[in-house]
């Protein structure tokens, strides 16, 4: 289950703002300012919290619900991505009629090359859980990207070295919607923080009560539309990703 940060309103886990006092940790580590802010929506005109866009929330789901996907130009100069053209147009089918949030993946439609200090140089970012700048990224091979790529995950506020606030999650798109196809996107941070008790929770399949309906709805749909299975051996295969990590991604 996520909250949103009572400092800046960004999504967070419920375990991470019962240690941070329901602040996601950038701000409480003092690394951001408040971005919330009381104003006048820019499309509606409401008095009402705006989160950084300037829409208040019932302009910014609307806009979402009617965002048409420019997946297909960004794929032209880039090969064999099927299954990710297909990941975008499904959820772009899926915002239409509302059903339940983004899980932890929200496209960032097209993906971008620098989308943060800490993302490698080699890769495109096509998604982020929309908590504390936590984004997954396709790994380049000569400046293209296929479902081949690896992807690999940022948590920008890991700290320490770029190298350390990132993690292999997978050699291929595919693999990648798999691991989280049970639990959703969004826990996978806390490999960050948490590593054994997250590796243990994505080795299970969750409790009714662990996911609300919309997010069990929207992964089952991704899971049949996409063919997507859990892994098997989490931790081993995460293990054998980390041994990878420093031949796959580069920052200069």
């Amino acid at each position: 289950m996520s909250v949103n940060c009572m400092n800046c309103g960004a999504e967070i886990q419920e375990s991470t703002a019962r240690k941070t006092n329901g602040k996601c940790r950038p701000c409480f580590l003092g690394r951001t300012s408040s971005s919330r802010e009381a104003t006048i929506c820019s499309v509606c005109g409401s008095h009402a919290l705006r989160i950084g866009n300037g829409l208040c929330s019932r302009c910014r789901v609307d806009r979402e619900k009617h965002r048409p996907t420019l997946i297909r130009d960004f794929v032209v100069s880039h090969r064999s991505c099927d299954l990710l053209v297909r990941l975008y147009e499904l959820d772009a089918e899926l915002r239409a009629i509302s059903l339940g949030d983004n899980v932890g993946l929200g496209l960032i439609d097209p993906p971008e090359q620098d989308y943060f200090d800490s993302t490698p140089a080699n890769t495109f970012a096509f998604a982020a859980t929309g908590g504390e700048c936590v984004h997954f990224s396709l790994v380049a091979v000569g400046g293209v990207v296929s479902d081949s790529s690896p992807v690999v995950m940022t948590v920008p506020s890991a700290g320490g070295s770029p190298m350390e606030c990132n993690f292999l999650l997978s050699e291929t798109l595919h693999e990648f919607l798999c691991l989280g196809c049970r639990w959703g996107y969004f826990g996978l941070e806390q490999l960050a923080y948490e590593y054994e008790g997250t590796i243990a929770n994505l080795e299970r399949a969750p409790d009714d009560d662990e996911l609300d309906r919309g997010d069990r709805e929207r992964l089952a749909i991704l899971r049949e539309r996409l063919v997507l299975a859990p892994w098997n051996g989490v931790k081993e295969r995460l293990g054998t990703l980390e041994k990878m990590k420093r031949f796959v991604l580069r920052f200069t």
